[in-house]
């Protein structure tokens, strides 16, 4: 081989070598862009889910909460009703007793009235009949 043959042979390797080292860092540059690509992707799949996530605890802390003060409001209403309804059974009771104390005095002064009319019945026959 000659000098020139060497030279032409020299720089084709030199070439190839560096269209290689050449190919070399594009695929490397392509592999780098494609993982930095799919940890994106997952940062923002895990930021998605992790989003998805607190919004679920939020609606289940507020649904929890709606549900909690329902149940409050029922049990006070509850608690209302039945004091209401024991203030109505207690007001009852109570002209009731007012009632029957009434009707006592009222019987009670009648029979006083009758046994005073009867006695005065009785003072009166007798001076009738001492006459």
């Amino acid at each position: 081989m000659s000098t020139k043959q060497d030279s032409r042979a020299h720089t084709q390797a030199n070439l190839a070598l560096s269209t290689a080292q050449a190919n070399l860092a594009l695929s490397t540059a392509q592999a780098n862009l494609a993982l930095s690509t799919a940890q994106a992707n997952l940062a923002l799949s895990t930021a998605q889910a992790n989003l998805a996530l607190s919004t679920a605890q939020a609606n289940l802390a507020l649904s929890t909460a709606q549900a909690n003060l329902a149940l409050s409001t029922a049990q006070a209403n509850l608690a209302l009703s039945t004091a209401q309804a024991n203030l109505a059974l207690s007001t009852a009771q109570a002209n009731l007793a007012l009632s029957t104390a009434q009707a006592n005095l009222a019987l009670s002064t009648a029979q006083a009235n009758l046994a005073l009319s009867t006695a005065q019945a009785n003072l009166g026959r007798y001076f009738a009949h001492l006459h």
